[in-house]
């Protein structure tokens, strides 16, 4: 099982912008967001220090949430409007017999949630829930946990009519827990030996995926567990990392890695059945982690955790084409303390809520861009082109018979006898074509993303509609038109 701090995570907003959040070796969350094909910006949020773990979200404004624990045990929100960083402490804890864990944020339709584990030093362990109501943040205690052998699992969120729910497991039992605005209702609760020795449970739309010591287990419909028990569709010896549940235009795909390959299957009908076991061998010998997902870029695909490769490069499968794949610099995660503390520095404000304007009265800061990296194209250069970026940044254009000399077809300004305005004009039509290039790809982003809240509009709008409101289908059999009935009154 992946550990929280050892996660990294990807959001990718409306604007096909993506960020990548991780730890850095000091404990800190250190973050490099690339914008369409501009340079990429590096930085780290310095306020909260080191901490231990963290969760992070993207709401339908681009706004991004943080909630990280401290090594202080204490519990920090972050948000990024846009612009600069917002942070507020929430909470303090102090005495080596508490512990906090299991951290999760969540936005329904107007507020934002906080989960996280409670664990005294007795062994007993609680389930907290906090809610920002606008003003202030309310607490709420779901359910508690006696007893130090058990273990609680558990995973947030928010179903089709906007309600936020809670699947939890602990010792045996399956918990389904709903909020009604004003306190949690227990909606479900099952026994039974797959919930024994839970290691990671997923929680999506009506989806429950758990893993145990046993393999991997699915079920289609979270509040129907108490009448048929999860299927299970992997051995628990073939998942190394995940597994995650993706679904992209209702397709599902539940997927691995085992033995430096991507495994995984599909399910056509909502889970239902699933097809054999496939591997992605597009990716095959490259070294996958698990990444938490947010995004904003497309309401045809929900995923909570995707599979990815190792930065420089992102190549997540099953997403949409256009994000498939993430080129980043070679030296991205080499922390070079010094050259990020002397990047410049942007004021982070210090927030009495998370959500208002007020200021708490002390300021930081967080760098908001990193070292200059070279521009690397998404794209392989047309064969047309024939050029090459050398490692000083100089660029030269080359056939196979030339070794710089006149006439050769190679072009060096430092070279004597070279004709100097050539790279001038060559570099020109290339900024002009690029610049070009992203306009295109502007304009097509657009466009699909116009598309994609269309036909999302329209599946809302038909799911909506009742059955009274349905077109009824035409009976069947022949029809008797007036011709006919004309021609019958002639013969007559």
């Amino acid at each position: 099982m992946v550990r929280a701090v050892d996660e990294k995570k990807l959001v990718i907003d409306s604007k096909r912008n993506v960020w990548l959040f991780y730890t850095m070796s000091d404990g800190k969350i250190g973050y490099i967001v690339k914008k369409n094909r501009g340079q990429p910006i590096t930085g780290q949020l310095e306020a909260i220090g080191s901490i231990e773990e963290f969760d992070i979200i993207v709401d339908d404004r681009d706004n991004i949430h943080i909630v990280a624990l401290s090594s202080e045990q204490k519990v920090v929100y972050l948000r990024h409007d846009t612009k600069d960083w917002l942070i507020h402490n929430l909470y303090g804890f102090s005495g080596k017999s508490i512990n906090i864990s299991a951290l999760k944020i969540i936005k329904d339709g107007a507020h934002l949630h906080l989960l996280y584990v409670y664990s005294a030093d007795g062994g007993s362990s609680a389930l907290f829930h906090h809610q920002w109501t606008g003003n202030e943040w309310k607490g709420h205690r779901v359910f508690d946990m006696p007893g130090r052998a058990v273990s609680m699992c558990f995973d947030v969120n928010v179903d089709r009519k906007n309600q936020l729910c809670i699947a939890a497991t602990a010792g045996k039992t399956f918990y389904l827990w709903e909020f009604d605005g004003s306190r949690w209702v227990q909606a479900l609760r099952k026994d039974g030996d797959v919930w024994e020795h839970t290691q990671s449970i997923t929680f999506q739309e009506d989806y429950i995926l758990i893993q145990n010591v046993r393999g991997v287990f699915f079920a289609n419909k979270a509040r129907e567990i108490d009448k048929a028990q999860p299927e299970e569709i992997i051995q628990g010896k073939h998942v190394e990392k995940g597994p995650v549940i993706i679904n992209r235009k209702n397709t599902l795909y539940v997927a691995w890695t085992e033995g430096g390959s991507l495994g995984y299957r599909t399910s056509y009908d909502g889970g239902a059945s699933w097809g054999r076991v496939k591997y992605y061998h597009h990716v095959r010998g490259e070294t996958l982690e698990v990444y938490g997902f947010s995004n904003t870029y497309s309401l045809l695909i929900s995923a909570k955790r995707v599979i990815a490769t190792s930065p420089p490069e992102l190549h997540i499968p099953f997403l949409h084409r256009s994000v498939e794949r993430i080129r980043l610099p070679e030296d991205v995660f080499r922390e070079e303390d010094k050259r990020l503390q002397s990047c410049s520095q942007d004021s982070l404000r210090i927030t009495d809520t998370p959500e208002g304007s007020g200021e708490y009265g002390q300021s930081t800061s967080v760098p908001e861009t990193g070292p200059d990296y070279r521009y690397r194209s998404d794209e392989p250069q047309s064969s047309r082109d024939q050029s090459s970026v050398s490692s000083t940044g100089s660029e030269e254009i080359s056939d196979s018979a030339g070794e710089g000399k006149p006439g050769s077809g190679q072009y060096n300004e430092s070279s004597p006898g070279s004709a100097v305005g050539i790279p001038a004009e060559i570099e020109k039509v290339r900024s002009e074509f690029t610049a070009l290039e992203q306009r295109i790809q502007a304009s097509v982003s657009e466009r699909l993303e116009k598309l994609e809240s269309e036909v999302a509009r329209l599946k809302e709008k038909l799911n909506s509609t009742g059955a009274k409101n349905r077109i009824p289908a035409p009976p069947g059999g022949n029809v008797i038109s007036q011709d006919m009935i004309n021609k019958y009154l002639r013969k007559r």
